[in-house]
This record gives C-alpha cells, sequence and structure tokens, in this order.
C-alpha cells in the first residue's frame, strides 16, 4: 500500500508539473505542446526500460528459486527412498 502511495504522489506531481508548465510557458501553444509530448515520449521509455528491468531481474531470480526448489526435492526424495529403505531392512532383521 505504501509504494502505492508513493507512486501515486510522483505521478501527481508530475502532473501539476505538467500543467503549471504549460499555463507559465514563454512559448508559443505549439511549440509547448510539441516539448511536452517529447518529454512526455522520453518519460515512457524510460519507464518502460526500468519495468523492463525489474521484470527481467524478477524472472532471473524466479528461475534460481526454482532451480532451487527442483534440487530440494530431489534431495528430499533421496532421503524419503533412504528412510524407508533403513525401516524396510530393520523390519526384516526384527
Amino acid at each position: 500500500m505504501r509504494i502505492g502511495r508513493i507512486i501515486f504522489g510522483i505521478l501527481g506531481a508530475i502532473g501539476a508539473g505538467a500543467i503549471l508548465g504549460v499555463l507559465f510557458a514563454p512559448d508559443k501553444g505549439s511549440v509547448t505542446r510539441a516539448k511536452l509530448t517529447r518529454k512526455t515520449n522520453e518519460f515512457g521509455e524510460d519507464l518502460n526500460a526500468k519495468f523492463t528491468d525489474v521484470v527481467e531481474t524478477v524472472n532471473k531470480k524466479m528461475e534460481v528459486l526454482k532451480e532451487e526448489a527442483n534440487k530440494m526435492a530431489v534431495e528430499l526424495k533421496k532421503k524419503a527412498e533412504n528412510a524407508r529403505f533403513e525401516n524396510t531392512e530393520k523390519a526384516r532383521m526384527n
């Protein structure tokens, strides 16, 4: 919930800054709109790149966790088989 508030605050500040920038812009409206469009596109591309990096990092970590879980499963299976074998041997001895 805290991250959502932070992101909402950042986006709100960006919006307020954009509105104030347009209101107090020294350039003509068409020039200001072109600049605003360019900056918005740059921001979107940067945000997309950062999001892609985060997704790739999470995917890599998930792969590592998956590999570790598979290793643990194999190890537990071996231990269970050894325990079953030992119990069978003990039962035969009695």
